[in-house]
């Protein structure tokens, strides 16, 4: 009798642990929503922070407080909210999970808004709502805490001869960089200077620099001294 008592508990704590497990493991409604957000790349961590915060914020007041649950304006957003649009209506999956949790959109004494009607599956839905929001805020902190601790680039220190070759390694790069454009530049100007000989019936040659300060032109030998006998 003994034996089949135990074997009775047994099989019935095991068939208990069984089904709790089952339950633990049953996937939420809104895992794939927060997923979406957190590995959207489109979205600042910042924005990301806020809107989970916020979002919690609501659905706190809205669902889980046994007294501003009750009170309708904080089952409501105001869709002209600034401060709502730039952290929760201005990301298309956040919008997702509100409709999702329940709120629907209504004219409230004219003004457009997010309603959360008094009802229990919508309560259910917001207390599932926050506890994934609660993880995800984890998620966040946690991905936040790896680019925090990333190590930061410490500047090398130098000796006074090792700068005052660092310098001159920087003055002959530039001076080499200079000279490589004046090259390309005075290239640029023979090639159109040549184009313009070639192709410009008009041309005729000007008189040199040294000409037009000296005055004179360039003369030879033979055009001083004259023929020689």
């Amino acid at each position: 009798m003994a034996l089949r008592l135990g074997t009775a508990s047994t099989s019935t704590s095991t068939s208990t642990s069984t089904s709790s497990s089952t339950s633990s493991s049953t996937p939420s409604t809104f895992r794939p929503f927060f997923d979406r957000l957190v590995e959207d790349g489109r979205i600042t961590m910042g924005q990301k922070t806020d809107a989970v915060k916020t979002l919690s914020l609501v659905l706190k007041n809205a669902v889980i407080d046994p007294l501003k649950s009750k009170d309708p304006k904080y089952r409501q957003l105001k869709l002209h909210n600034v401060k709502l649009q730039q952290r929760l209506f201005s990301i298309p999956v956040v919008m997702d999970i509100l409709t999702t949790v329940g709120f629907q959109q209504q004219t409230v004494d004219g003004e457009a808004c997010l309603v959360l009607p008094l009802e229990k599956d919508a309560s259910t839905l917001g207390q599932e709502c926050v506890a994934e929001l609660a993880m995800t805020q984890q998620r966040l902190a946690f991905i936040a805490g790896d680019t925090s601790n990333a190590k930061p680039v410490v500047p090398e220190k130098l000796s006074e001869k090792q700068k005052a070759r660092k310098l001159l390694e920087e003055k002959e790069k530039l001076e080499k960089t200079k000279a490589k454009e004046n090259r390309k530049r005075n290239l640029a100007l023979l090639k159109a200077d040549k184009h313009t000989r070639e192709n410009d019936p008009n041309w005729k040659p000007g008189v040199s620099a040294a000409c037009a300060k000296s005055g004179t032109g360039i003369s030879t030998f033979r055009d001083k001294y004259g023929e020689g006998e």
